[in-house]
C-alpha cells in the first residue's frame, strides 16, 4: 500500500511538471489595460532597445528592431495579447519606410507619446517666460524676497539680493493688485517662492559651463537631500536645458562626469543605479553618502 501511495506521488509530481514545461498550465484571465491610441509610442526611459516580433511571444522571430526616438503607431481599437506573462500590442512602424505590416512588441517597453500643444500666450502684462528659463534681479532692487503665496502680503521665506541668478519654476499669478508673480528657485540653495515679477529680469544668454575644482569625483556615492522636494536630471548642465528624469528625495545617485560650472552652480552628471538612466543635475541638491 505504501508503495503504491509513493507512485501515485511520482506520477503526480512528473504530470505536474510536465505541465509546466509544455506551458500548459491555466493561467489566470487579465484585464486588458487601457490604450491610448491616438498618439504614438517611444521606448520607455532606460530601455535600449525593443524587437517587433511576428507574434506576441519572446521567442517569437523578430523583423526589426525599435531604438530610443523611433516610434510605433498602434491600430484603433488597439490588439492586445497576453502570453501568461505579459502583454503585447499590435503596432505599425513609423520608422521603418521600406516594411509595411503589424508587429507585437511588448506593451511594457513603451510609452505613450502624444505632440505638445503650443503652450497659450502669455495674460496680458505678464512676461513670456517658460519653466526653466534663468532670470535676475534687477541692479536697481537692491534685494526680493521669496514669498510663501502669490502676494506682496504673504510671509517672506527666503532673501535673495541685486544680480541674483533665480529659475523660473511655474507661472505666471495676478495678485488682487493686478502684479504678477512667478514660482521660482534660488539654484544656490534650492529654496522655492513666488518673486513678483517687476523685480526680475530675463538673461540674455546661458552661460558655457566649465569645470571647477572640487573633493568629488567619479564613482562616489550621493543622495537628493532629503529638504529638495525633487531634482530634475538634465540633458545639459544648465538650468534651461530639457528634463529628461525627475527624481524624488532619498534617491542614490552615482556620479559620473563634472562637476561643470554655468556661472550660477555647480552641476554634476549622475547615474541612476541599475536603471540606464543618466543626466545633469545642480550639486546643491545633492549630499554625500559614501566615496568610491
Amino acid at each position: 500500500m505504501r508503495t503504491a501511495l509513493l507512485h501515485h506521488r511520482f506520477f503526480l509530481v512528473m504530470f505536474v511538471v510536465a505541465v509546466l514545461l509544455a506551458g500548459v498550465w491555466p493561467v489566470a484571465a487579465q484585464t486588458p489595460p487601457t490604450v491610448q491610441t491616438d498618439c504614438s509610442f517611444v521606448l520607455k526611459s532606460g530601455i535600449p532597445f525593443a524587437w517587433l516580433r511576428v507574434s506576441p511571444s519572446s521567442s517569437a522571430a523578430y523583423t526589426l528592431t525599435m531604438q530610443p526616438g523611433y516610434t510605433v503607431q498602434s491600430n484603433t481599437p488597439a490588439t492586445l495579447t497576453w502570453d501568461g506573462v505579459q502583454w503585447w500590442i499590435y503596432v505599425w512602424p513609423n520608422f521603418a519606410a521600406n516594411v509595411h505590416g503589424y508587429y507585437r512588441v511588448e506593451l511594457n517597453s513603451l510609452v505613450s507619446h502624444c505632440p505638445q500643444p503650443n503652450p497659450p500666450p502669455p495674460p496680458s502684462g505678464a512676461a513670456n517666460w517658460q519653466q526653466g528659463n534663468v532670470v535676475r534681479v534687477k541692479s536697481s532692487v537692491y534685494f526680493v524676497w521669496f514669498r510663501a503665496q502669490a502676494a506682496p502680503g504673504s510671509t517672506p521665506i527666503h532673501t535673495v539680493f541685486s544680480g541674483a541668478n533665480l529659475v523660473v519654476m511655474s507661472g505666471p499669478s495676478q495678485d488682487s493688485y493686478g502684479q504678477w508673480w512667478w514660482h521660482m528657485s534660488d539654484p544656490r540653495t534650492n529654496v522655492y517662492g513666488w518673486v513678483e515679477q517687476n523685480s526680475v529680469e530675463l538673461t540674455s544668454s546661458i552661460p558655457t559651463p566649465t569645470p571647477v575644482p572640487t573633493a568629488w569625483k567619479a564613482g562616489d556615492l550621493v543622495r537628493v537631500r532629503t529638504l529638495v522636494p525633487f531634482s530634475w536630471l538634465r540633458s545639459t548642465p544648465g538650468s534651461a536645458s530639457a528634463v529628461v528624469y525627475t527624481v524624488p528625495p532619498g534617491q542614490t545617485l552615482i556620479l559620473q562626469d563634472g562637476p561643470l560650472s554655468d556661472n550660477v552652480q555647480n552641476w554634476w552628471r549622475v547615474a541612476i543605479p541599475y536603471s540606464g538612466i543618466s543626466g545633469w543635475v545642480e550639486e546643491g541638491s545633492l549630499e554625500m553618502v559614501s566615496r568610491a
